[in-house]
Formats: structure tokens, C-alpha cells, sequence
């Protein structure tokens, strides 16, 4: 992901005790932003069992700090994400110099 021209969205699902279950690449955008429902991500994590996950993307600006918009769509992730059982534990931005955790 580090080294990716376009932003790309993961998806993380963790076990019980924090195990990988799945890995998925749930979005694809352009330079600057991707779009996704938060519904999509969710019916993965429901599909393999999961109730906790995190998600990743790379920001191709090489900016480690979330966007006003990576902002936005995880207060809305996150609320979508607790009234189907699932707890999103963080947000990791990943760039070619490193990685912000971002929590909620």
C-alpha cells in the first residue's frame, strides 16, 4: 500500500482475540479520495464472523495525518459499524514514510 499512485481501502477482520480472520480490499478511488458504502464493509465482517475490525488506506500525498473526509466517513463508519455489532477499532493511514493509527 505504500507505494500505490491511487488510495486503496482494507478491510481488517479480527477474531475474538484480536487473530486475522480476513484481509480484503473493499475500495479502489483516485489521487485524492474513494467512495464507499460503509454497508459494504460491514457485510464482509458479518459474513466471516467477525464483530471487530479496523480498516486501512494509503494516502498516495505521502500525508500521514487523516483528511476532513477520512474523518467524516469514519464517524459515520463507526456509528453504522456499532448499530450492526461491529467495533471498528481504528483507522491506519499508511504512506511511503510510515503509518498513522488512528483511533476512535
Amino acid at each position: 500500500m505504500r507505494i500505490l499512485e491511487n488510495e486503496e481501502l482494507r478491510s481488517v477482520y479480527l477474531d475474538p482475540h484480536g487473530g486475522i480472520l480476513e484481509v480484503c480490499t473493499i475500495a479502489h478511488g483516485d489521487t485524492f479520495a474513494i467512495e464507499l458504502s460503509a454497508y459494504a464493509a460491514l457485510r464482509l465482517a458479518l459474513l466471516c464472523g467477525s464483530r471487530m475490525m479496523l480498516l486501512a488506506h494509503n494516502h498516495p500525498s505521502q500525508n500521514t495525518a487523516p483528511s476532513a473526509d477520512d474523518l467524516r466517513f469514519l464517524r459515520i463508519f463507526d456509528r453504522t459499524a456499532h448499530d450492526t455489532g461491529v467495533v471498528l477499532d481504528k483507522l491506519v493511514i499508511v504512506t511511503s514514510d510510515g503509518i498513522n493509527e488512528v483511533g476512535l
